[in-house]
C-alpha cells in the first residue's frame, strides 16, 4: 500500500512538473528591475494573463503554469520579445537593451520554436513566399508537441495565403480545422474585409453580417466575426450581437466592448494625453487646440494599417496646406521601429514612449485594435468616434468637423 501512495504521489508530481515551463532571460545593459511577461492564451478577445518578474543585473527567471502550448511576450518597455513555449520548456533568451534585433538569442530546452517564430515577422515585411521556412518548420517538429506545432503550422499557412492574395489577388480555400489559431483567423479577416469589401459596403448592418456569415466555413466564422465587429462596434446593437455571434466567449466578450463603447461616444470630452513626437518633444493633445484632429493608433506590422495609410495618401495631400486640420499617427512600437517606420506615412507622428499598449492613452481611447482612428473637433470633442478608412467617406467626414 505505501509503495502505491508513493508511486501515485511521484506521478502527480511529475505530472504538475509537466504543466509548467521556465523563462530565463539575460538583457545586457538593462537598467530595470523588473520585465513583463504575458500569455497570449486569445489574440481575439485579448486574453492574456500579465506577470511582473524581477531583474537582477539584466538576469530573470520564471516558473510559469502553461497546461497548453501557448504564444508569449517579453517587454521589458522598450523591446517587444515574442516566442512560444510548452509545457516542460525551459528556455533562456539573451540580447542587448540597446539592439535587440541583431542581438537576440535563444537557448534551451524547447528554444527552436522562439527561434523560429522570429521568421514570421521578416516574412511579412517581405511579403514573401520562402519555402525554406516551411521546410524548415518540418526540420524541427520532432522538438515540440502537436499543440506547437499545430499553431507554427496555421501561423506560417495564414502568411502564405494573405502573401498570395495581397501579391496576386489569388485566393486560397480557407483552412476551417486552423479556426484555433488567432495568427490564422487574423489573416482571413485581413483577406475577407479587402476582397468582399464590395459584396457589403453600403450594405446595413444586417446585411452585411449575412453575408460575412455566407462566405465563411462554420468553424472560422465566429472568431473571424468576432474581428469584424470589434471594427463595426459603435454601430451594432445587442441583440445583433446575439443573432450574429452564437460563441458565449466571444459573444460575452463583445457585448462587454460595446457596454464599454457607449462610454466613449460623439460630443464627450477627449481624452488628454502626454506622448513623445519624433523630435523627442512631449506633446498633449491640448497643443492642437482649435483644429480638427484626425488621429490614428496603429503599429507597423498591422497589414490594415498599412493599407488604410496608402488609400488615404492623397487625401492627406489634399489637406497639406490646410492649418486648421492635423492627421496624428500615434504607434504603440518600440521606439527604433516606430522612427523607420514612419518615415513613409505622411502625418505628425506620436508613440507611446516604449510602454506599447499598456500606456495610459491605449485605455483612456478604448483601443481593442488596430488601426483604430476618431475625428477630434475644434472644441476638443470627439466628433466622430468611427470615421471611415476610405477617402471617399472620410473627405465629407472631416469637412463637417471643419465647418461646425
Amino acid at each position: 500500500m505505501k509503495a502505491i501512495v508513493t508511486c501515485l504521489l511521484i506521478f502527480f508530481s511529475i505530472s504538475a512538473t509537466a504543466q509548467y515551463a521556465i523563462i530565463k532571460g539575460e538583457i545586457a545593459h538593462l537598467e530595470k528591475d523588473t520585465i513583463s511577461i504575458a500569455l497570449l492564451h486569445d489574440q481575439v478577445t485579448g486574453d492574456m494573463q500579465i506577470f511582473r518578474v524581477a531583474v537582477n543585473n539584466g538576469k530573470f527567471k520564471t516558473n510559469i503554469y502553461v497546461p497548453r502550448a501557448v504564444y508569449f511576450a517579453v517587454s521589458d518597455d522598450k523591446n517587444y520579445t515574442h516566442g512560444l513555449i510548452q509545457p516542460g520548456d525551459d528556455i533562456t533568451l539573451r540580447y542587448d537593451f540597446e539592439d535587440k534585433p541583431g542581438t537576440l538569442q535563444f537557448s534551451g530546452k524547447g528554444a527552436e520554436k522562439s527561434t523560429f517564430y522570429q521568421r514570421f515577422a521578416i516574412l511579412k515585411k517581405s511579403r514573401g513566399t520562402d519555402i525554406t521556412t516551411a521546410k524548415a518548420l518540418e526540420n524541427i517538429r520532432s522538438t515540440m508537441n502537436k499543440d506547437s506545432y499545430m499553431l507554427l503550422y496555421a501561423h506560417l499557412t495564414g502568411i502564405q495565403q494573405s502573401t498570395k492574395y495581397f501579391t496576386t489577388g489569388q485566393l486560397s480555400p480557407f483552412n476551417d480545422s486552423l479556426y484555433y489559431s488567432f495568427n490564422y483567423a487574423n489573416d482571413v479577416y485581413n483577406i475577407v474585409s479587402e476582397h468582399y469589401r464590395q459584396s457589403y459596403t453600403g450594405k446595413d448592418m444586417v446585411a452585411k453580417y449575412d453575408t460575412l456569415s455566407r462566405i465563411l466555413p462554420p468553424k472560422l466564422r465566429e472568431p473571424v466575426l468576432t474581428l469584424f465587429i470589434r471594427y463595426d462596434i459603435k454601430q451594432l446593437t445587442d441583440s445583433l450581437v446575439n443573432t450574429i455571434l452564437t460563441n458565449n466567449v466571444y459573444r460575452e466578450y463583445i457585448l462587454k466592448k460595446i457596454a464599454a463603447e457607449r462610454k466613449f461616444r460623439k460630443g464627450m470630452i477627449a481624452p488628454d494625453f502626454s506622448l513623445e513626437n519624433d523630435k523627442g518633444e512631449k506633446v498633449t493633445l491640448q497643443d492642437y487646440k482649435g483644429k480638427v484632429v484626425h488621429i490614428d493608433f496603429w503599429f507597423e506590422a498591422c497589414v490594415p494599417c498599412q493599407q488604410m495609410f496608402e488609400r488615404l495618401k492623397p487625401l492627406k495631400a489634399q489637406y497639406a496646406a490646410n492649418k486648421d486640420i492635423v492627421f496624428l499617427c500615434v504607434s504603440i512600437d518600440e521606439k527604433g521601429v516606430w522612427k523607420k517606420a514612419k518615415e513613409k506615412i505622411q502625418a505628425e507622428h506620436l508613440y507611446t514612449n516604449n510602454k506599447g499598449r499598456f500606456h495610459p492613452v491605449i485605455s483612456d481611447y478604448n483601443i481593442d485594435g488596430y488601426p483604430t482612428t476618431y475625428i477630434i473637433g475644434k472644441d476638443g470633442l470627439i466628433f466622430n468616434e468611427a470615421p471611415s478608412g476610405y477617402p471617399e467617406d472620410l473627405q465629407p467626414q472631416l469637412e463637417a468637423a471643419l465647418k461646425k
